[in-house]
């Protein structure tokens, strides 16, 4: 604002705020005689109806810290004749024009208003105030906002029920860049992820709204005190009357506190019950969490402390416990555990983040829980970059367009499958990944310089893991070429490579090696996650099958041949083999890696002695990627074709040895690269398959990130992988097993599978083109 823009000339019958782009906003009119105009901005003003329902506008937030910036030049001396003097920012004052600038913001139509002055916002010594300026407007006449106008309604989502959201086409502005998300987009993101990230069957989480923390740490308007936790909780005991939310594993708050968005997360409520007065635990359900102390997650962008959050969400849960359950709980409030989240860089993208929250809560509830327990850095894979955190923005404003053009029916509305997947950026918008439909090439995108150290470090695992082939032929080739002495080892360490049978003896497993913290840092570059259906008994022998194969089954090594996704806890008692081609034997040093990861190979004699030689005992058992090299040529994002129908020879060796048929799903393992189109009957496919004939592996040509750029290298996406392990199949022991008996069990693992997957589906693969397809 400057001496000479938005300063008209008029009296000072009432006051209005004269924004720097033009437009003039009322604060509070003279105590002159009112016109029927001024009464209407009177009601306006005292409206409380509006401030009740909706806390200040976080926009407000962003105009005040930009008006707080401005310096008026042109100040006007408090005893001149259309002067008012400096007037203090009472609260009045700032909840009138938060309504206001709030409405504005929302894009809503305007009433003409007859003023003959105005007030402007300066800076006094740091205090900010209004002042009284001479202005002059067109027919005297200023331009005021119609506070009960809140735009057109274009959906509700979902269209029934008490939980539904109204969206009006006002709200589609706070998704564009630099705005604050309000309330309702928040809420609307929290039902659309539940829908999508859970079912009715799923009990372990309990969402509150946004209104439920800020009813429950009210204020008194009045006296501007605090209201007692035991008349608030009179507010919102009603809430939960259908639910007990000590059976869930997860209540989540989303929290809004002086124009913050932040979220706090009680875990394992149930356990707060067992310092309740003559407790039996009946209320909890799992054992093993009944020995774990309830606690309070915190996830704050800015890194914020609140302890006061803290002891009101106690206070709420003893009073449940004393009405829903007449229990007397006297413990101490849950221990707080502030997550070690990717800090915001602005000052609007709190909502967005507490959205990220939610979404990676729903997603992936235990690693994240253990994640925050352990205190470990979440300013990693699990959690995105800031890049794919803002990439939501546009996102969900695409979603909620297709969800009103689409018009659905109400039973339609419910059963849609429209992900919000905000890790995987390729899949959530246009705007931030490569795509066969889009033009080519496709603009690059790099990676920001301020990227925290923990990410670069797992990228810097991935390369180094990638490029371990090619280093360890380079070294060999380098020995030969260097001198006659490491030449001579070089052959000599060939001669070794070729007589050493360890491939196909069981490998030679090294827990050391098995546990380096590389793995780990290569684990949350995507995340990987290993969760099972069910205890598998160690005493019995097990055949694993992997699917997919993706392009280079990077889930099935993660998991299974290093101890970053804790297979020993997670299947304790079994020593499983991953089983690779056995070509990759034949590579000097990195064969050596891989015998000492506890990987053999893939053929007969390999698995008869793992699970045949007098050396073997209860607990030994295998992982074989049973698609191979055919089905690594259908990798495609977000499409899961698996080649079974012709593979019985483990569905042989299982019978011959007795050991049971485990089918594993990894879940997003061909969402980590794209491929280059190769359609059945392609010059690319014909030239695959011919290669397949003679290696005995097909050449994928993939593509993915790079190591600065986010859409063009040969890095993987960072995106989830989800390794999930089904119920076995107990199989008879049959030395010399028919045809028939092949394809009875050949049968009942492929159901097997099928029901694995469709029980998973929803939670872990919702931005899914298209469902199973076996071939």
């Amino acid at each position: 604002m400057n001496s000479n823009s938005n300063i008209r000339s008029t009296n000072t019958n009432s006051g209005i705020i004269a924004i720097d782009d033009g437009t003039t906003v009322g604060i509070a009119p003279s105590t002159k005689k009112k016109d029927n105009s001024d009464s209407d901005f009177e009601d306006a003003k005292i409206n409380t109806q509006i401030t009740k329902k909706r806390r200040i506008s976080a926009v407000v937030a962003k105009r005040m810290q930009a008006m707080r910036e401005l310096k008026c030049k042109r100040n006007v001396n408090s005893g001149s004749a259309s002067g008012i003097g400096n007037i203090p920012m009472d609260d009045l004052a700032l909840q009138q024009l938060s309504l206001l600038l709030k409405t504005r913001e929302n894009g809503r139509p305007t009433n003409p208003a007859a003023l003959q002055s105005s007030t402007v916002l300066v800076q006094n010594d740091g205090n900010l105030q209004l002042e009284a300026v001479a202005t002059k407007t067109k027919d005297d006449e200023a331009i005021l906002l119609d506070p009960e106008y809140t735009g057109e309604v274009i959906l509700i989502y979902p269209p029934s029920g008490l939980n539904s959201v109204t969206i009006h086409d006002s709200d589609l502005g706070r998704l564009k860049e630099g705005e604050f998300l309000n309330d309702t987009l928040i809420e609307f993101y929290m039902r659309f992820s539940m829908n999508e990230y859970t079912s009715d069957k799923n009990s372990d989480f309990h969402v509150y709204n946004t209104f439920f923390y800020q009813q429950l740490n009210a204020v008194d308007k009045v006296t501007q005190k605090k209201i007692p936790i035991e008349d608030t909780y009179k507010r919102v005991k009603t809430w939960t009357k259908r639910v007990n939310i000590f059976e869930k594993r997860f209540i989540v708050v989303p929290i809004n506190e002086r124009v913050h968005w932040y979220l706090a997360v009680i875990w394992n409520p149930g356990a707060y019950l067992t310092n309740a007065e003559n407790d039996d635990f009946s209320i909890v359900d799992n054992k093993a969490e009944k020995r774990e102390q309830c606690k309070i997650f915190i996830f704050d962008s800015l890194h914020g402390m609140h302890p006061a959050v803290v002891k009101v969400l106690s206070a709420y849960l003893k009073m449940e416990a004393m009405e829903k359950l007449q229990k007397n709980v006297v413990a101490e409030p849950p221990k707080t555990l502030y997550a070690k989240v990717q800090p915001q860089l602005n000052y609007c993208d709190c909502g967005i983040f507490v959205c990220h929250y939610i979404t990676m809560m729903l997603r992936c509830p235990d690693m994240l829980s253990q994640a925050v327990i352990n205190k470990e850095s979440l300013e990693t894979g699990a959690f995105g970059s800031l890049h794919e955190i803002r990439a939501m923005r546009p996102f969900i404003e695409k979603k909620i367009k297709e969800l009103v053009a689409m018009k659905y029916t109400q039973t339609e509305q419910q059963q849609a499958s429209i992900s919000i997947v905000q890790k995987d950026t390729a899949l959530m918008s246009e705007t931030v990944t490569t795509s066969s439909k889009q033009a080519w090439p496709p603009q690059m995108e790099f990676v920001p310089l301020n990227v925290p150290f923990p990410r670069r470090r797992q990228t810097a695992a991935v390369l180094f893991w990638m490029v371990l082939v090619p280093l360890s032929i380079f070294i060999f080739l380098e020995m030969l070429l260097l001198s006659y002495v490491t030449r001579s080892i070089a052959l000599v360490y060939y001669l070794y490579i070729l007589a050493d049978k360890g491939h196909e003896h069981g490998a030679r497993g090294n827990a050391l090696i098995r546990s380096l913290p590389v793995w780990v840092w290569f684990r949350d570059f995507f995340p990987i996650s290993l969760r099972k259906e069910e205890e598998l008994d160690p005493s019995k022998k097990y055949i694993f099958g992997y699917h997919p194969h993706g392009v280079i089954s990077l889930g099935a090594f993660t998991s299974f041949a290093t101890e970053a996704c804790k297979v020993s806890k997670v299947l304790p008692g079994l020593n499983i083999r991953l089983l690779t081609l056995e070509s990759n034997f034949k590579i000097p040093f990195w064969r050596d890696i891989l015998l000492f990861l506890n990987v053999a190979s893939a053929d007969k004699r390999s698995i008869n002695y793992i699970l045949g030689s007098p050396r073997s005992h209860g607990g030994d058992s295998v992982m074989l990627v049973v698609g191979g090299a055919a089905e690594s040529l259908e990798a495609r994002p977000r499409e899961n074709v698996i080649v079974l129908k012709n593979r019985l020879g483990f569905i042989k060796l299982a019978l011959v040895h007795g050991a049971s048929l485990v089918p594993t799903f990894a879940f997003g393992e061909n969402d980590i690269w794209d491929q280059v189109p190769n359609p059945k009957g392609s010059i690319v496919r014909k030239f695959q398959t011919a290669f397949k004939e003679i290696a005995s592996f097909s050449p994928v040509l993939f593509h993915g990130r790079g190591i600065f750029t986010y859409n063009y290298g040969m890095l993987p996406y960072r995106r989830p992988i989800t390794v999930m392990v089904g119920k076995p199949i107990d199989v008879i022991q049959n030395s010399n097993p028919t045809e028939a008996d092949l394809k009875e069990y050949q049968k009942l693992y492929i159901d097997a599978l099928q029901d694995l997957y469709d029980r998973y589906k929803a939670e872990l693969l919702p931005g899914r083109k298209a469902d199973l397809v076996i071939t």
